[in-house]
């Protein structure tokens, strides 16, 4: 159609108006079978028989008076659909600007076949007309391009094969926004505290207003690959017979201030992003760097891992909260602002297992005061102590007018018979609404105990400091904040997820778990614990919420604890769980560990003998039978001498993991109806022979990495410590045995021991 007025002629108003008709083509071939047809690939396509029946018809439905002109695209569908549609009863103008935008072959035209065309139905005026359209008109240049791509997608980068973890983490990255990163430069960070600035980043001597605790023996507790350690933990005693439990967090506010572009940039970033790896061991970690766990750090990684990190044997700046217990409770609680030297950098597995009398001592001071027992917990209950501590400061402070408004972490008690309702951030000033946790069941909590991790620890941590200005507090974008937490805690429970789906992909793997309301998801999530930690399954996140809803129905929220089998598949080109309750007469499924086959439904997970071993000399914090897991190195190793026992097994397991490998493609060819030759069937009959070889060899390198951990218990300062400890811890446990925890006035119950 044609719309204005002829080129070199001016629009009369006199004349009548005109109407405009858009016609589009009969059906063409490459029509047929819809959008996924190949048709698509026929360069110029042409009109069907039955296309050319619906261009006849088409002048007649118009029922107006013949058109005064017919403006076509030079497509060879088009120009056939103009001529049987209006014959010669008008002239026709052949425009190839509104040929259509995409760039698949049946939308590009052939000149040589269009002329063809033409010459053959006998329209010798449109032949001439077709053959004067000029140089390059047929080209879908830059201009047709950048049309295209207000329309459709653009291939910016090819991630890598589909069923590679590297490249579905860098997917997930992507998706949620945790990458690109790109950290502000260091002549911009305007760092404050800090000796020779970003290139020093050594603390000058202690101010006076701040207490000198480098005395104390401090221990952080993080995961085994965490590098931005920002909570530890100390315990000291007191002359009246308590102790005095510390729980110290990094004073990042001392050295990024509001002012800093670091301050905005965490705003925007609003938290640091995780993932695990899927590495078996530190030696396929070496070997592989793309199956090792990491971060994207919300702060640079020079300061997120080094400077403001909480690193074993340095100095640092803390705002620290000490607990008071004497009696078997918590009877009083402060804070300070304090400088800390941490002592002992561990794990979680080493505070579960007392690797030192130091930490013996603080895991069973958390266990009585807590009631909790997983290392996890433990720490968690710390951290619940000590936000809710400056939760209620911060409330107290809003309530007085005293200074800008500090973030609280609130979550409103569901509706009667619903479901909990996310948890989000709220300015303390809001007054109006709730300021409570209901799954928690405080009356104040706020994010202060990660400032490196979490943007709003660090804006809490101004707000108690007094250095937050009002428009940092009252201009802050809550809810684009509120968004990005989320996105966040979304990317990491797909990245779980998923990475426990790799590992589990060759054979399935039996579990611990339970379904839990989730205060992060307002809803259901499956909790399993793994070899590696706990993982968070949301069963409202559509990804994975099919196969494992439906394998837990009746169990949502009821937290009962079951054996579940999990394992991995491909599929739509992503790596996702599966999972289900075995039957009591189910074949024997590889435990998580692969060290021993499962056990029945409904009884507990399968020990390796050494943890059997363990157990019977007095559970996790026994040491090991020394004799028992040297035969089992050896009968690893097989009689073979080795230098490094340790690599020598990790050697072996690796070597192993890949022979099962290539028989499970062996087994799926085969069930595929592929005839192996011989020497295939043999190395397929050796499967079950690899699998025990493969086990055997897990438990014995799990042997030797616990021999090497009880060699260890023997630091010095770590027995001390512990030694002159213990007697105090359980002086001020005696009296009641752990009773509650007391708020700060003594007045009644602080946090809850669930986390």
């Amino acid at each position: 159609a044609f719309c204005g007025p002829m080129e070199g002629t001016e629009p009369d108003p006199q004349l009548p108006a005109k109407s405009i008709f858009f016609v589009r083509h009969g059906e063409g071939e490459h029509n047929l079978g819809g959008h996924a047809s190949s048709g698509y690939l026929i360069a110029d396509a042409v009109l069907t028989a039955a296309g050319q029946v619906q261009c006849r018809s088409i002048c007649s439905a118009l029922s107006s008076p013949p058109p005064q002109l017919v403006v076509v695209s030079p497509l060879r569908r088009t120009m056939h659909t103009a001529m049987l549609a209006f014959g010669n009863t008008a002239p026709f103008l052949l425009l190839p600007s509104i040929m259509e935008t995409g760039l698949m072959p049946c939308d590009c035209p052939q000149p040589a076949a269009g002329a063809a065309m033409l010459e053959e139905v006998g329209w010798p005026g449109l032949a001439r007309q077709y053959a004067a359209l000029g140089e390059g008109w047929d080209t879908k240049g830059p201009g047709w391009r950048a049309s295209v791509l207000e329309r459709f997608a653009a291939l910016i980068e090819l991630l890598g094969p589909v069923g590679e973890y590297a490249s579905e983490l860098e997917a997930y990255q992507l998706h949620f926004g945790v990458k690109p990163c790109r950290y502000p430069q260091k002549e911009e960070w305007a760092l404050t505290g800090l000796l020779g600035g970003v290139d020093g980043g050594s603390l000058p001597p202690c101010e006076a207003w701040r207490r000198d605790c480098s005395h104390l023996h401090v221990v952080s507790v993080d995961n085994a690959s965490t590098r931005d350690i920002d909570d530890a933990l100390s315990i000291e005693a007191s002359a009246d017979g308590g102790v005095e439990l510390g729980i110290h967090v990094a004073d990042v506010a001392a050295h990024i201030s509001p002012a800093s572009p670091l301050f905005r940039w965490a705003l925007e970033r609003a938290g640091s992003a995780y993932h695990g790896g899927i590495a078996a061991s530190a030696a396929e970690a070496e070997a592989d760097p793309l199956l090792r766990g990491g971060s994207v750090p919300m702060l640079p990684p020079d300061l997120a891992h080094d400077m403001l990190s909480l690193n074993q044997g340095v100095p640092r700046n803390a705002l620290s909260v000490f607990l008071r217990v004497a009696g078997g409770k918590v009877v009083s609680r402060r804070h300070e602002r304090t400088r800390i030297v941490n002592r002992e950098a561990t794990t979680y597995a080493a505070l579960g297992a007392a690797a030192t009398p130091a930490l013996e001592v603080v895991r069973d001071l958390l266990r009585a005061l807590s009631g909790e027992a997983e290392p996890e917990d433990l720490v968690a209950w710390t951290m619940i102590e000590y936000n809710s501590y400056f939760g209620e400061r911060l409330v107290e402070a809003a309530d007085a007018a005293a200074g800008p408004a500090g973030l609280l972490r609130v979550q409103e008690p569901p509706p009667p018979g619903g479901r909990p309702l996310a948890a989000r951030y709220q300015l303390g000033s809001h007054k109006g609404s709730t300021r409570g946790h209901a799954s928690l069941g405080l009356a104040a909590y706020a994010h202060v105990s990660s400032p490196i991790r979490r943007y709003a620890d660090l804006h809490c941590q101004h707000a108690l400091l007094g250095s937050l200005p009002a428009a940092a507090a009252e201009e802050a974008p809550i809810e684009a904040l509120n968004e990005r937490a989320t996105a966040l805690s979304r990317y990491h429970a797909h990245t779980s997820a998923m990475e426990l789906a790799y590992r589990c992909r060759e054979a399935p793997m039996v579990y611990r778990g339970r379904v839990e309301l989730d205060d992060e998801w307002g809803g259901a999530c499956l909790r399993l614990y793994t070899e590696r930690g706990r993982v968070r399954i949301p069963l409202s996140d559509s990804y994975f919420a099919e196969p494992l809803a439906a394998a837990l129905s009746g169990k949502q929220g009821g937290g009962e604890e079951v054996e579940l089998e999990v394992w991995g598949i491909l599929k739509r080109g992503r790596t996702q769980l599966r999972v289900r309750v075995p039957s009591s007469d189910a074949p024997s499924t590889p435990s998580a560990n692969g060290s021993a086959p499962a056990t029945p439904a409904g009884s507990l997970p399968t020990r390796s003998p050494l943890s059997a071993s363990r157990a019977a000399s007095g559970g996790p914090g026994s040491a090991v039978d020394v004799a028992a897991a040297r035969r089992m190195v050896e009968a690893a190793l097989g009689g073979e001498a080795a230098d490094d026992e340790k690599a020598a097994l990790e050697r072996k397991v690796k070597k192993l993991c890949f022979q099962l490998e290539d028989i499970g493609k062996l087994k799926a060819r085969q069930d595929a109806g592929e005839v192996l030759q011989s020497n295939q069937l043999t190395k397929l009959a050796k499967g079950a022979a690899v699998r025990e070889q493969l086990t055997q060899a897990r438990v014995g390198l799990e042997a030797l990495l616990s021999l090497r951990a009880d060699e260890a218990r023997a630091a010095e300062e770590a027995r001390q410590v512990g030694e002159s400890l213990s007697a105090a811890v359980q002086g001020a446990l005696s009296v009641s045995g752990g009773g509650a925890p007391l708020s700060a006035a003594g007045e009644g119950p602080a946090s809850p021991a669930a986390a």
